[in-house]
């Protein structure tokens, strides 16, 4: 993390209506002429190349970004080295509790007025934490993003949460195993896929983590395995079994 702001602050707009991309814009202007505009963008693509290429001290970021949400941006940039404000036309937004570098979270229309003490706070900052508890309390139910960015490392891949089949733990990678036989190798450790993944996916064991969906027989002897669609017989452990068995219980209700 850099050692602090300076008073000249650069940033990088992230939001998908122009109307409220010009709005923020404007108020930035007027309200906060510390903070440099030194990019703005629509989309997740074109937001990674300049985070990555201008290296910004602060992204404000729109959390609904067409069918994608800007959590999937920030998976893509990881380790996070700038600050971040999110931007909602949401009041009410249930999200899981992610790790970034979360400054605020504001509502749109942005006001000048409601700016000004947020980013006077960042410029009085010397020293950064590494990263920023970002919590949104769930006040409201609201669909699960269909896709997830997987980084390769040479690549970046955007797949369908219905067809990944299951993840198995490969050292410090994860192997992303698709119904189509496909596998994609994955720079994230299987830990990180829990906290990211919803509850249609579940670990049943250190090494993997399955698609519920897939499922299609249990066996109960004294070593438990999963079979999937596939074939493929996953291992469930013996100290998750019992919470798996509970846990399938109430959801299927056998």
């Amino acid at each position: 993390m850099k050692a602090g702001l300076s008073p000249n602050i650069k940033s990088i707009i992230v939001d998908d209506e122009e109307d409220a991309l010009i709005n923020l814009q404007n108020a930035l202007i007027k309200y906060c002429p510390s903070v440099q505009i030194i990019a703005s963008c629509k989309d997740i693509e074109e937001a990674y190349h300049s985070i990555s290429t201008l290296k910004p001290d602060l992204v404000f970021l729109d959390i609904d970004l067409g069918s994608k949400t800007s959590f999937e941006l920030l998976d893509l940039l990881k380790p996070i080295d700038f600050k971040v404000i999110f931007v909602t036309g949401h009041q009410d937004y249930a999200i899981k509790a992610f790790k970034y570098s979360a400054v605020d979270y504001i509502l749109k229309p942005v006001s000048g007025i409601e700016l000004m003490p947020i980013i006077e706070k960042i410029i009085q900052e010397t020293e950064h934490r590494d990263k920023l508890n970002f919590l949104s309390e769930q006040l409201q139910q609201k669909s699960i993003p269909d896709r997830i960015a997987l980084n390769t490392g040479k690549h970046v891949v955007f797949v369908e949460l219905k067809d990944i089949e299951y993840l198995k733990a490969d050292e410090r990678y994860v192997l992303c195993h698709l119904n189509d036989g496909n596998k994609i190798h994955v720079n994230r450790s299987i830990r990180e896929f829990e906290d990211l993944l919803p509850e249609q996916f579940y670990r049943v064991h250190k090494s993997y983590m399955i698609n519920l969906d897939f499922i299609v027989k249990l066996e109960s002897r004294e070593v438990a395995e999963v079979e999937l669609k596939s074939g493929v017989v996953v291992p469930i452990a013996h100290k998750r079994k019992k919470d798996f068995y509970d846990f399938l219980q109430k959801k299927y209700g056998w």
